[in-house]
């Protein structure tokens, strides 16, 4: 109850506040850690697409299960997708040709890209608290675990699931800096501040137009998955 607040609150309900599972003190907008799941696959395609191993006419067949080895991948989807172009896979959010992605382009690909898009960074937003993420690569994992990198961990991060985190503001720049034409956004609290843009992202105009395409068919065709 806000109004607690105005009153000055109570020791016991300040206690009671940090101690509730839901975190109703904490700012989630920039200091919630969660991990993206399939709007990372956005990273992950532009990544391939850089690599030049993959183009917006490239196919990989999904029958519902990848095989690193002999360990098994499943796709949301059981029985399979088909065979499906970048575009098809972003609107289907098919996991398996982004397992595929992954496999042939490597993790440090995919973190060089997602750092292009302010992912596993503070915004400078200029809030107190703001936490920075995580994009897993076998650098960090080695700093911050003392281990190697696993090739299955490549796999996971292919679809934002892993060790993987974001904060809701750096998947809104994300996309912000995806559909303005590649511009290095960055968020404001302010309408009267001046704009904070770095640049352009590192990415070819026709490979962003594969990932809006794709992300144009998640809501507005009969196969779109939002």
């Amino acid at each position: 109850d806000p109004n607690e607040f105005s009153k000055g609150i109570k020791s016991d309900y300040w206690k009671s506040l940090n101690a509730n599972i839901r975190a109703p003190l904490l700012n989630k907008a920039i200091a919630g850690q969660y991990p993206p799941g399939s709007t990372w696959k956005m990273i992950t395609g532009l990544a391939g697409l850089k690599s030049g191993k993959f183009t917006a006419d490239s196919h990989v067949h999904c029958n519902g299960t990848f095989y690193l080895g002999n360990h098994p991948f499943s796709c949301w989807k059981t029985e399979g997708h088909g065979t499906l172009t970048m575009a098809q896979a972003l609107e289907q959010s098919c996991d398996v040709f982004f397992y595929t992605v992954a496999r042939e382009i490597g993790i440090e690909a995919m973190a060089a890209m997602a750092h292009e898009f302010g992912l596993g960074e503070r915004s400078g937003l200029g809030l107190r608290g703001e936490q920075p993420g995580i994009v897993p690569s076998p650098s960090w994992k080695q700093k911050a675990r003392g281990v190697p990198w696993n090739p299955g961990e490549t796999i996971n991060s292919a679809i934002g699931q892993g060790d993987t985190l974001a904060t809701p503001i750096q998947l809104a720049t994300m996309t912000a800096r995806m559909v303005n034409g590649g511009k290095k956004i960055r968020p404001r609290l302010l309408l009267n501040e001046p704009n904070r843009e770095d640049g352009y992202v590192d990415v070819d105009a026709d490979d962003m137009a594969v990932i809006l395409d794709g992300m144009n068919r998640v809501t507005n065709s009969a196969w779109g998955t939002a």
